[in-house]
């Protein structure tokens, strides 16, 4: 392999990432992104790169797998604009009218299906979306119209804040619970989750420890990958929870009856903190940025968290 023979180390975690002491390589099948605090080093890399590939050089890139690129003396901000507008005129939406949030917190599509298409949905493969769901889709075009300029500011903000949260039985189909988190690293979301839970649990604090489970699993893999970086990671890494019943079963391993059931395997977040890799820290719902993961949202609760996830209006050019 090219890269190993002239002195670039794999990280292991990601295997897209190469490393060669201050320069930073980024792989994604024919696209290449290079970071370095060193223009001299940099520009030794993409020599022997033109030496043994066809490839063209971009400079500093302002696109990158779909994304938007500004960078300045202070930042890095990346927005999907482009993305977006392309989906629009694709779908015809360009002159769609916006709105403030994804989903209106009126609209259940789960409760409108359960009961007239439930049956179908058991026996057919071949369901044509019904006018709800286009008007659920369409909706969230129509946001994305309206915040197609907003992007991600990456500065040297220090630290790397993690937020966890789930729904309980949100699910109204099977009662499964909805667990979303999000990581910040340099003032920006950096890896963000949504998913359903693949059991009912049978509390708020059963949703919420399962969650937890998930997010622990994605610090694990991201500090792998920091190993390799010269990042400054203090350790424990703060992980905010906003269910203290939850963050006292991470902490002290009593088991009882209304928790006894839950999967040994659930139970790796206690040996994660105490090796001191990471503090689950109470926070109040109102301050919880993983909410917006979990659930519909008024405009204006979704909007104030959107704005602390630090997802803001971005001048492109």
């Amino acid at each position: 392999h090219v890269l190993i023979k002239n002195g670039f180390e794999r990280v292991t975690a990601e295997l897209g990432i190469y490393i060669k002491e201050n320069v930073y390589l980024g792989l994604y099948v024919d696209e290449i992104l290079i970071a370095s605090d060193s223009i001299v080093e940099m520009n030794n890399v993409k020599e022997m790169l033109h030496k043994n590939f066809k490839m063209r050089d971009l400079h500093s890139p302002e696109r990158f797998l779909g994304l938007n690129i500004k960078q300045t003396d202070e930042s890095i901000i990346i927005t999907l604009h482009d993305y977006i507008q392309k989906m629009l005129k694709d779908c015809d939406m360009l002159d769609a009218n916006s709105v403030n949030s994804p989903a209106d917190k009126k609209d259940d599509l789960e409760k409108i299906d359960l009961s007239p298409v439930y049956a179908k949905l058991t026996h057919s493969k071949n369901i044509i979306p019904e006018e709800h769901h286009m008007k659920a889709a369409k909706r969230v075009l129509r946001y994305l119209k309206g915040t197609s300029k907003f992007g991600i500011t990456y500065n040297n903000t220090d630290g790397i804040p993690a937020f966890t949260d789930s729904d309980w039985g949100n699910s109204i189909e099977d009662r499964r619970s909805i667990s979303g988190y999000l990581i910040k690293l340099g003032g920006g979301a950096i890896s963000w989750r949504v998913k359903k839970q693949p059991t009912v649990a049978l509390s708020s604090t059963e949703a919420e420890y399962l969650g937890m489970t998930e997010i622990v699993k994605e610090i694990m893999w991201l500090l792998q990958v920091l190993e390799k970086t010269d990042v400054e990671v203090e350790l424990p890494l703060i992980i905010y929870a906003d269910n203290q019943s939850a963050i006292a079963l991470g902490k002290h391993p009593v088991q009882h009856a209304r928790t006894k059931h839950i999967d040994i395997r659930h139970h790796f977040i206690r040996e994660k903190e105490n090796a001191g890799l990471i503090k689950f820290v109470y926070i109040s719902t109102h301050k919880m940025e993983a909410d917006l993961l979990t659930k519909v949202l008024s405009s204006t609760v979704f909007k104030r968290l959107r704005d602390m996830t630090g997802l803001k209006y971005q001048e492109l050019h």
